[in-house]
């Protein structure tokens, strides 16, 4: 069968490559497998092979070469200690090219300590770093047991390489990336060999000439879920290779510098590691090379990761080849991509295969790398930790050091407590102090700066603390700082731009006296706003606009020159009766013209708006002419010609509007037939939408359904398949499936109904559609006149539409071929002494350009204090009584306005005298009416005692427990104040009645509360009835030694009870029984316990930490247990004589036992029993052989054995035998039986209870046992 198949065997081997052994029962399996790099594995088993799961064995999948591993890690938690534990044991490791992660390209003693590789083949390369650290090495130490190469096919781009330092897999993975080539270690088994390969991919992309196409999609089904990723962080396309060298002697080669704007990312490469190549040469291609190889690490990683259908895999696609993956809902976004990964799950039965394409992310090759390695770029192979080092010269990337005098540093990061130095380069300086003569930083951040000259080109401070800042000259091209605290600043010269000051942080106090002048304000920044007072005499040039001014109640009659012209008039003011009767005839002649145009052959005028008059063919009686150039004057074809029709007084109301609506009635007609056309077309439309919907609901439905009844078709299956499934459960599910089929063939013939009537409603939405197309081609050329309120929609308009805005006076619009036009009537329109007076609603002031306003014309309180000029109102211009109460501003009366006396008591308003208004000692009694001054009249603590007079606080004036104990002095209060029974308890303290307080004989019995008398209020030693007599009558308690004696109960001083009699305990109650220390023991106790057929309860007996009941002692001889109910001994458990046991059961054949005199001494009987199975068609069990399964409860285990006869093809795998329900393993068992002179044959036994056999050269009997565990 193509595709992937479940691993039926795990095979494992020591480090000499020998197969140790295989586990075949696994719960679950992952296998990953990569091109680029190692893969891992991870294994989930119930089985306990520690001698198997060794750290360094190896492991192999099924015989397959590639598919093999070494172990890194292996945890038991079979106990189920861990967090969210399986109870399992896990076994991880990676695959077996991670070998070479232990392996570095030591220098070499040629080549100045470089691996050189001059225009070779990636594949070359790549085989001879395997093969110099781990195959052939120069120190045999290195070699890897087993490790050999494969062949050399020299394929790959040739590339100038070097390595000094590098990890051996990190090596191959980036030339993998930068190839395309696949990197493998296989395991050899038959020969005991581990072979380094370098493999090739076949081209699986799209296209019509490559008969190895293979496409991944949805729509296909290959795939089942997908997830799409791209990520550029950290992406690099160009890049600056630095080679050896300092300064500017340094070698930089540059990669893809023909990359500009938003398509350039750079990235800095350090390769001082590559070894400079001969002066002749103009560029260095190693370092080029090395760039190359490092970009590819870096491009932007874009991948899908997918769950594929396994069927094809390893058949038609495999890992490293190129395929195309189609996402039809990424936009039909299609990928060319190679086959970078590939995750093999295997649980139960169920196998998945999940690849990816593209990269996703750092290799996990590169992840380990970075966490177990610092950085190796190194200059002369100089590795080691000194307390002191001096040098001439060092490159270092990362300088920790106490103390480090050095003459010439350069360092990407030096961490330096004390750094003394004559010239540092240095990127990022992180210093607790740092004296330096000159400094040259690109970023620096000190916490203490000593510098005589610092040439700083950007300085970025959030804060900055400078106690003093001396400076001749400070050039500083742009400073930002969110607090600046400066004591001292002397600067020569500071060029600030306004964008530099931060808004707001310029107040007024900062500003000095007259340094705002004209040329300071920008033109126009003063606005209105800004202005709180302006007279008139600031004005002394230009015009007021009278647009500006707002005048009110203005009558007509003061309007004495100028003309009024048809800009003035609203739309719409100028109704019928206002027009002359000459206008009215002419309107009337007009609508009368119209009426008759509207039963002529179509009915329909035309109206133009234009400045040159229209032509004089093929014209209607009523077409209209609106000469725009001409202030809208008004023209109508008579029949011959063009007349003049102005409006009259009474034309705007009634006639004219009538003339228009019936001008344009016909063509209104045909826009609304071609509208209702369209109304019913869109309808149809709907309906057709709506139909559509249903039908795909209903192929939803069905389609659901459909996949319900797959689910209970799947579902069938595995509870059919499950051993121990009921007849019950079986029936449910073939249940399930029934209705599941009905649901289905119901839904699919609604969906096919639903989809017939989509259909239907599109043909009828089509028909409508064209004939709404013909209503409006119909209804096309004629204009459509408007009266709303809202502005007419801007669409389906043609030039010369015409709206009424009814809610602006009739206002008229044209539609002039992109937007509605202000079309007012112009002077021509209007008759000449049309308008008159009366027609007149308002007037813009500013239309009047002459004439005087004569006071008559002013109405009443039009003139607003606004309109008076400052100073204009003098007492002369006030009448009499005209100033009220309410025209004087709050507070504008003082002291100093007011008579004297003038101000009397009813002149004062109720609560307007307060304590600010009263001065100092300014009232006195006699200026207090009596009973004027209450309790809400005084401030707190205004009362003091001097303000009191003598004997005036007497008892009534004192509140109900306003004197308290800290009031009254002491010793103030004798007897003689105390009244007769005052004092009760709850007057006395605690303790406060002593003794000696009590008068003798005063405490008799009724002064003795209940129980208030307690044992340590005794003071003898005994308590003695009055009747008692030594073991005969009465009690008699000692306190002294705790004894109590009774005639039937006793208790001596060690505490030992002796009672004659019963003992009785009902209900909860328990007996405790603690040792000598107090602690417990046990208890005895009666315990409910409900659901129960023996409820209520029974006699509970418990011992803390141990219960031991005894028959007998170690002398007895004889001594039994038993559980005795209903004439029969549930179990036993006794001794007699040497014979001994313990058994438990229902029955004589149903029982578990251990007895000393049976061998082997555990037993047990009624635990097995005999099962047939159902022999397939065309296969006979021969008399006398056994056929039948075994079933033994005890450990839940099945011994299957069968004698059987008929004819098993030759190859084939032939079903001999089904396993009845209950009786069937949990998953694949393999076994070999014995075919007679055919030798030995295979026995495959299936979780459905399938048996089959299977012989490469068939048989017709064959007879085997296979022993499984349910």
């Amino acid at each position: 069968m193509p595709g992937l198949q479940k691993i039926t065997s795990v095979r494992f081997f020591n480090k000499d490559l020998e197969m140790i052994g295989e586990v075949r029962n696994y719960t679950s399996l992952i296998f990953i497998r990569r091109w680029e790099t190692f893969g891992e594995f991870e294994l989930h088993t119930k089985i306990q092979r520690p001698d198997l799961f060794q750290q360094g064995n190896y492991i192999m999948l099924d015989n397959d070469p590639y598919r093999s591993g070494i172990i890194l890690e292996h945890n038991d938690d079979t106990d189920g200690y861990g967090v969210n534990s399986l109870e399992d044991i896990t076994i991880k490791g990676f695959s077996l090219l991670y070998k070479l992660f232990g392996r570095w390209t030591i220098p070499p003693p040629a080549n100045n300590g470089y691996y050189i590789w001059n225009s070779k083949p990636v594949e070359d390369i790549m085989y001879d770093l395997v093969r110099d650290s781990a195959v052939n090495p120069t120190n045999n130490k290195r070699k890897i047991p087993h490790l050999v190469l494969g062949e050399n096919k020299h394929r790959g781009e040739k590339l100038t390489y070097q390595s000094r330092l590098k990890r051996v897999s990190d090596e191959l993975n980036a030339l993998s990336l930068q190839s395309g080539l696949g990197i493998s270690v296989k395991l050899d088994a038959e020969n005991k060999l581990l072979v380094f390969e370098v493999l090739d991919g076949i081209d699986r992309s799209y296209a019509e000439d490559n008969p190895n196409s293979y496409v991944f999609s949805k729509k296909n089904r290959r795939v089942t879920k997908r997830k799409y990723s791209y990520t550029a962080k950290g992406m690099a396309n160009m890049a600056y290779v630095a080679g050896q060298g300092d300064g500017e002697e340094r070698e930089i080669e540059t990669i893809n510098d023909d990359l500009t704007g938003d398509d350039r990312w750079e990235t800095y490469i350090d390769a001082r590691d590559v070894e400079k190549e001969s002066e002749e040469s103009e560029s260095n291609t190693t370092l080029a090379d090395r760039g190359r190889v490092k970009l590819a690490e870096m491009s932007a990683a874009e991948s899908y990761e997918f769950e594929a259908n396994p069927i094809d895999y390893r058949e038609l696609w495999d890992l490293g080849d190129i395929c195309t993956f189609y996402d039809p809902e990424n936009g039909g976004y299609m990928l060319f991509e190679i086959v970078t990964e590939i995750r093999e799950v295997y649980e139960g039965d169920a196998v998945t295969v999940q690849p990816t394409f593209g990269h996703t992310s750092a290799s996990i090759s590169q992840s380990i790398s970075a966490a177990n390695s610092s950085g190796t770029t190194e200059r002369a192979g100089l590795s080691a930790k000194f307390k002191v080092i001096f040098t001439e010269y060092a490159e270092i990337q990362t300088l920790v050091a106490n103390k480090a005098d050095i003459k010439d540093l350069t360092a990407i990061t030096a961490t330096v407590e004390t750094l003394r130095a004559k010239t540092a380069e240095i990127q990022v300086l992180v210093a607790d102090k740092a004296s330096i003569g000159d400094l040259n930083a690109a970023t620096a951040r000190i916490t203490e700066l000593e510098t005589d000259t610092a040439d700083i080109r950007k300085a970025i401070i959030d804060v900055a603390h400078i106690g003093d800042l001396t400076a001749i000259t400070a050039d500083i091209t742009n400073l930002k700082a969110g607090i600046a605290d400066i004591d001292t600043a002397m600067i020569g010269k500071a060029d600030i731009d306004l964008a530099n000051i931060k808004n707001g942080c310029i107040t007024t106090a900062m500003i000095g006296t007259g340094v705002i002048g004209t040329t300071q304000i920008a033109d126009g920044s003063i606005t209105d706003a800004k202005i709180v007072g302006l007279t008139a005499n600031k004005i002394t040039a230009g015009r007021l606009d009278a647009a500006q001014i707002e005048v009110v109640n203005l009558n007509a009659a003061n309007i004495t020159v100028g003309t009024i012209n048809g800009v003035q008039i609203a739309p719409g003011a100028i109704t019928g009766d206002k027009l002359a009767q000459q206008v009215n005839d002419q309107i009337t002649g007009a609508a009368s013209a119209a009426q008759q145009a509207q039963t002529t052959a179509d009915g329909k005028n035309k109206i133009y708006y234009q400045n040159t008059q229209p032509g004089l063919t093929g014209n209607k009686k009523g077409d209209t002419w609106f000469d725009t150039a001409n202030g809208y004057k008004a023209y109508v074809w008579d029949g011959t010609k063009w007349s003049a029709s102005p409006f009259g007084s009474g034309a705007l109301s009634d006639a004219v509007n009538s003339s228009i609506t019936t001008a344009g009635s016909n063509a209104s007609t045909a826009l609304a037939n071609a509208a209702a056309a369209k109304t019913a077309a869109d309808q149809a439309a709907k309906d057709a939408q709506t139909a559509q919907s249903n039908a795909n609901a209903a192929k939803t439905a069905s389609d659901q359904a459909a996949k319900d009844l797959e689910a209970a078709e799947k579902n069938l299956a595995a509870v059919t398949g499950r051993v121990d499934a009921t007849e019950e459960e079986i029936a449910a599910a073939q249940a399930a499936v029934t209705t599941a089929q009905n649901k289905a063939n119901a839904a699919a013939q609604a969906a096919a109904s639903a989809q017939t009537k989509a259909d239907s409603a599109y043909t009828f939405a089509d028909q409508a559609k064209k004939a709404a197309a013909t209503a409006q081609t119909s209804a096309d050329g004629k204009n459509t006149v408007f009266y709303q309120t809202a502005q007419p929609p801007t669409t389906g308009r043609k030039t010369g539409d015409t709206w009424f805005d009814t809610d602006d006076g009739n206002r008229i619009y044209r539609w002039d071929g992109s937007k509605w036009t202000a079309a007012p009537f112009g002077t021509n329109a209007i008759a000449n002494a049309a308008i008159t007076n009366a027609l007149i609603a308002n007037l813009d002031a500013g239309k009047i350009t002459t004439g005087n306003l004569a006071a008559a014309r002013i109405g009443a309180e039009s003139i607003t204090a606004e309109k008076l000029a400052a100073g204009s109102v003098i007492a002369g211009k006030l009448a009499a009584n005209a100033v009220t109460a309410s025209t004087i501003a709050t507070g504008a009366i003082n002291a100093d306005k007011l008579a004297a006396n003038s101000v009397i008591a009813g002149k004062i308003a109720a609560n307007a005298v307060t304590a600010g208004t009263i001065a100092a000692g300014s009232v006195n009694a006699d200026k207090l009416a009596a009973g004027a001054v209450t309790a809400d009249k005084l401030a707190v603590g205004a009362v003091t005692a001097d303000k009191i007079v003598a004997n005036a606080i007497t008892t009534a004036k004192i509140a109900a427990k306003a004197v308290t104990a800290n009031e009254i002095a002491a010793g103030t209060i004798t007897a003689a104040q105390i009244a007769a029974n005052a004092i009760t308890a709850t007057q006395l303290a605690a303790g406060a009645v002593t003794a000696a307080k009590i008068a003798a004989g005063q405490i008799t019995a009724d002064k003795i509360a209940a129980g208030a008398i307690t044992v340590d209020k005794f003071y003898g030693t005994a308590i003695t009835s009055k009747n008692y007599v030594a073991n005969s009558a009465g009690m008699k308690i000692n306190l002294a030694n705790g004894t109590i004696d009774t005639k039937n109960f006793k208790v001596d001083s060690a505490g030992n009870v002796a009672m004659t009699g019963t003992l009785t305990m009902q209900g909860a109650q328990s007996m405790t029984v603690k040792n000598a220390s107090a602690s417990l023991v046990g208890t005895v106790a009666f315990k409910a316990v409900s659901g129960q057929t023996w409820s209520p309860g029974a006699l509970n007996v418990l011992g803390k930490d141990l219960l031991h009941l005894a028959a007998g002692d170690a002398s007895t001889t004889k001594a039994f247990v038993e559980g005795y109910v209903g004439g029969y001994n549930l179990f036993e458990m006794g001794r007699e004589g040497s014979n001994y046991g313990v058994w438990m059961g229902t029955s004589a054949a149903a029982r578990i036992g251990v007895s000393n005199a049976q061998s082997p001494q555990v037993y047990a009987e009624g635990c097995t029993k005999i099962v047939n199975f159902t022999v397939a068609s065309g296969f006979s069990k021969p008399s006398g052989e056994l056929n039948n399964i075994v079933y033994n409860s005890m450990g839940k285990f099945c011994l299957l054995s069968f004698s059987l006869t008929g004819n098993v093809a030759a190859g084939t795998h032939t079903k001999i035998l089904t396993v009845p329900a209950g009786y069937r393993p949990p998953g694949l068992i393999f076994s070999a039986g014995v075919g007679g002179v055919y030798g030995w044959f295979q026995i495959k036994l299936q979780a459905d209870g399938g048996l089959y056999v299977w012989h490469p050269s068939g048989m017709t009997s064959f007879r085997g046992t296979i022993l499984y565990y349910l």
